[in-house]
């Protein structure tokens, strides 16, 4: 299985590269910036939630899932460095040929520029590159606007519901979709 680089990835108002520790607490922050993650989601994020997607503890539920797999990638403004953004990526999710995006996040104060999909555009073309015939994520059914944000960029294929089957206030459901590339 080939793997997305490590090196430093360029768009044309971003830089997206691997997480290193120094960046663990401008990641926290971004998290923190997520005010209604508990209304959409029905939890908010770990405390120890970066420090375990830094340190691979989180793999997906696979046979041989592996530390090398994953990936914390941090997204950077060009003009003034600063991290806007953050995403996982897991090669070989659900199935060989696709690479899942796990939590994508993004500063609320750079939403609605065309970064996220600046992102997803690089994201494609390396994927496409390594011989990945797919992109996966999941994204809760509250979410509305991620659920935009996702089909506007192509993801289109249902993969399954998971969560409650009633819906509540108190209730929640994860959609897996996938985008075909190529």
């Amino acid at each position: 299985m080939k793997f997305i680089t490590d090196s430093p990835l360029e768009t044309t108002h971003l830089w997206i590269r691997n997480a290193e520790p120094t960046d663990l607490s401008s990641l926290k922050v971004l998290c923190s910036l997520w005010t209604d993650k508990v209304d959409l989601e029905g939890h908010d994020f770990d405390a120890d939630y970066i420090e375990r997607t830094f340190n691979h503890k989180d793999l997906p539920p696979i046979e041989n899932a592996s530390i090398e797999a994953h990936k914390l990638k941090v997204i950077c403004q060009k003009e003034t460095q600063e991290i806007i953004g953050f995403f996982e990526l897991y090669h070989g999710y659900s199935h060989e040929k696709m690479l899942w995006i796990g939590m994508f996040l993004m500063n609320p104060q750079y939403q609605k520029n065309g970064f996220g999909s600046e992102v997803i555009q690089i994201i494609e073309k390396e994927a496409l590159q390594n011989a990945y015939t797919s992109i996966g994520l999941g994204v809760y059914l509250k979410n509305w606007k991620g659920l935009r944000f996702w089909h506007c960029n192509g993801f289109k294929t249902i993969l399954g519901i998971h969560g409650d089957k009633v819906y509540s206030e108190n209730t929640f459901a994860l959609m897996g979709l996938e985008k075909t590339l190529g």
